[in-house]
């Protein structure tokens, strides 16, 4: 399984370069179309996508990913597209849980696939982040799950950097949407397919920082190399009014994950960042902005996924 994503070249660019640069305008329009069976029980168009996770890769395509979906139970589809001008494929269903209607906002780390799951049948239960393999999208491989502290998984984001420490690690962050928590977990890059025991819960960030005035639908961490060999870790937070937030994060043991402010960008026009947001990393100099306009459109098999991407080049 691969675990790697471009880093940014911080000597040539930067992250809020990048995302400053992005026209605030659709550049290109995918159609998913899907005809695996989904059961009634795990479907409502009243429902809406809330997370996209494309394929990150050097010269990747445009349109691989997965998008999660809140329904009566949640779920995601995975999908493949061979060019922007065709019609894209759905390649699979995964339900992770039945007892979850709300699969939530999504990231990858090469073909780690990680899907937090926000509302459970049993008020009793907590949140989860469910861990799934993609090196063969047409069959994700479950891996295992990670617990919350609380009863919602909002969001979920993670990538892989180069500590002050020399190793090589992932941090994962989980948001709690109404508190405007952030739960997060470090473990070493080697270990992250062991299983959850691979993961170290940091203390929870309980700050305002997030709280921007509107709620993130999705999160997504970007790991930038800087001219002096260091890495600096971004959070990037899609909020529901069609807004981008930009932080880093902080990598140090003493505030692990506490984000600080750079900046954040406004009036992106042509989708709703409450259907479904995402982020792919292409290249070294290149971001990506998925988004979806409305609910998915059809019948349980019969559906069209329409996805807008927003870049710079």
């Amino acid at each position: 399984m691969e675990l790697q994503n471009p880093k940014i070249d911080g000597s040539t660019t930067s992250v809020p370069q990048i995302i400053d640069a992005i026209p605030r305008k659709v550049k290109e329009s995918i159609k998913v179309k899907g005809t695996i069976p989904i059961l009634d029980t795990h479907w409502s168009f009243n429902r809406h996508c809330q997370g996209i996770a494309p394929l990150n890769a050097e010269f990747g395509t445009l349109g691989n990913g997965s998008i999660t979906v809140n329904s009566s139970a949640g779920f995601f589809v995975t999908f493949q597209t061979i060019s922007p001008n065709q019609m894209g494929t759905v390649l699979s269903v995964t339900i992770p849980s039945n007892m979850y209607d709300h699969a939530a906002g999504t990231q990858r780390l090469g073909d780690l696939l990680v899907v937090p799951l926000e509302i459970s049948d049993d008020d009793t239960s907590k949140g989860l982040v469910v861990f799934y393999d993609l090196t063969h999208p047409n069959a994700p491989a479950f891996l295992y799950k990670l617990t919350a502290p609380t009863e919602k998984s909002s969001a979920a984001a993670i990538t892989r950097y180069i500590g002050a420490d020399g190793q090589d690690w992932c941090m994962l962050m989980d948001y709690q949407y109404d508190d405007h928590q952030m739960f997060i977990w470090r473990a070493l890059a080697e270990d992250v397919t062991n299983g959850p025991s691979a993961w170290t819960a940091m203390p929870t960030y309980e700050g305002d920082r997030l709280n921007t005035g509107d709620q993130y639908q999705c999160f997504s961490l970007v790991t930038q190399t800087n001219a002096d060999g260091t890495d600096t870790v971004y959070l990037v937070g899609f909020r529901q009014d069609e807004e981008v937030w930009v932080w880093t994060v902080n990598t140090d043991d003493a505030s692990y994950g506490e984000p600080t402010l750079v900046d954040h960008y406004t009036e992106w026009n042509g989708s709703d960042f409450r259907m479904g947001t995402g982020l792919q990393i292409p290249s070294k100099t290149n971001l990506r902005i998925f988004g979806t306009p409305r609910d998915p459109s059809g019948s349980i098999n019969d559906y069209t996924f329409n996805i807008h991407v927003y870049y710079s080049r």
